[in-house]
């Protein structure tokens, strides 16, 4: 027997899927559902595998951070970190400088004080690949390589 898509629907098996009931009748009593309606089933599940596979791989945080980036052993440019996560950051420089997907450079995340009398925690170093770039906005996405401590 043809196993059919799903059945090993990740994003269904997670409680993603935007098409929950639908699957779930997939699932339980495809004998009350016509060849249409599992043909249609098909193509929805199959652009929304495309869809959601495409999905950021980690849960980002939009709260605000400064960081330093180091490009080189010269350029040191201040930015503000848009989001992060686990594997990237969106950030926004100050001055802009020349980059290049595939560059890599190193970051160094600011944390906001732990505490309300302003102690500061030690930055976050990390180093990445340059992945996207948007000149006109100072902007630009970075994937991370490495996650060192101070």
């Amino acid at each position: 027997m043809v196993q059919r898509h799903w059945e090993r629907c990740p994003f269904h098996e997670s409680g993603q899927c935007p098409q929950e009931a639908v699957v779930c009748k997939l699932l339980l009593v495809p004998q009350f559902l016509s060849k249409r309606e599992i043909e249609a089933a098909t193509v929805t599940c199959r652009g929304c595998e495309k869809r959601l596979g495409e999905k950021r791989k980690h849960r980002r945080t939009r709260r605000p951070f400064r960081g330093v980036l180091f490009k080189g052993q010269r350029t040191t440019l201040q930015a503000k970190i848009l989001d992060v996560s686990e594997g990237g950051a969106l950030l926004e420089l100050e001055e802009w400088g020349h980059f290049e997907q595939g560059e890599k450079a190193c970051l160094e995340i600011h944390p906001a004080p732990a505490n309300p009398n302003g102690s500061s925690r030690p930055p976050i170093k990390v180093v990445g690949l340059v992945t996207r770039v948007e000149a006109e906005k100072r902007r630009l996405a970075m994937a991370f390589l490495d996650v060192g401590g101070s």
